[in-house]
């Protein structure tokens, strides 16, 4: 029942967030945008966004290495399944559907979860990078969120960092047993403090993560163009690092509404309110889109299973 509670919830927030959205824009000028869409321009962001799965799938790949050697086709598919599921589901759902999806190609389930887990903390640290390097320029859509950008960047490197400090560690293997379900939140703190000694795995997928956000880039950079707009590529990595962040808050379904809300507001002056909807819908379409290649590994793929050695 409360589970049921939490997504009504969620339903209707997607709901009054899109309501609101609507009520601001001309809709006969959204509807002739997506009317004239250009197929060819938006192909091509389809395979942009797919072109991030697969360096999202080679990221996870990296930081899954060294302490659960798995090979990279199950991880692509348990990603493509974690989208497809994760359409469905409070953001951050994909997460959580990724690491159970190839459970049964391991033994060993605080590996997997530990690596979800820093996968996107280091996710989060390539977006604070692109934040805090963007906020200097103070581009006019930004300036009145700088303050929240700074806390969050602030936020982020905290708590991706203290864990891997060795006296935090200490103090919390010391505390944590005795907590429920402490022993098995233990074993998962101490597969991420691990990271510690595997500073070019870290440093590897870090570099993929600012590659990731350059494909989000490029998925809204085509769509743009596909909707006969331009958008500067530089300008579309910062808003869409930002949108990311605002799309994780687990108040909606999938993101709705926050993410269309984040384009408006960043994308409006640049192409119209109404094309930055239409930019935002079709950029969670490219997602769609490549989430059906998650439906079809679900369909025809057969059952997990543990590879033979």
């Amino acid at each position: 029942m409360k589970r049921a509670a939490l997504t009504a919830g969620r339903v209707l927030i997607t709901l009054f967030l899109l309501f609101l959205l609507f009520q601001r824009i001309d809709r006969n000028a959204f509807l002739e945008a997506l009317r004239h869409l250009q197929v060819g321009w938006y192909a091509l962001a389809v395979l942009a966004f797919l072109g991030t799965m697969v360096a999202s799938a080679l990221r996870w790949y990296v930081l899954l290495k060294p302490l659960d050697p798995l090979p990279f086709w199950p991880l692509l598919k348990g990603y493509l399944v974690g989208l497809f599921v994760g359409n469905y589901l409070p953001s951050g759902g994909i997460d959580v559907v990724r690491g159970v999806y190839v459970l049964p190609y391991t033994n060993r389930r605080a590996p997997v979860f530990a690596s979800v887990v820093v996968d996107r903390m280091v996710g989060f640290l390539a977006i604070t990078t692109v934040i805090l390097v963007g906020l200097p320029w103070g581009v006019a859509e930004v300036r009145p969120y700088q303050t929240w950008l700074t806390l969050f960047s602030a936020g982020v490197l905290l708590a991706a960092v203290l864990p891997l400090e060795r006296h935090v560690y200490t103090f919390v293997a010391r505390w944590l047993p005795r907590m429920p379900l402490g022993n098995r939140l233990l074993r998962l703190y101490e597969q991420y403090y691990l990271y510690r000694t595997f500073p070019g795995a870290l440093a590897y997928a870090y570099a993929l993560s600012f590659l990731i956000l350059l494909g989000f880039g490029l998925t809204v950079k085509f769509t743009a163009l596909g909707l006969g707009s331009r958008v500067p590529l530089v300008e579309t990595v910062f808003f869409v690092a930002i949108i990311n962040v605002l799309a994780m808050i687990p108040v909606t379904i999938s993101g709705f509404g926050l993410r269309e809300g984040g384009f408006v507001a960043f994308f409006g002056n640049l192409v119209g309110a109404e094309r930055a909807l239409a930019l935002s819908l079709l950029f969670f379409g490219a997602s769609l889109i490549t989430s059906l290649l998650g439906a079809l590994i679900l369909l025809f793929g057969g059952t997990p299973r543990k590879p033979m050695p």
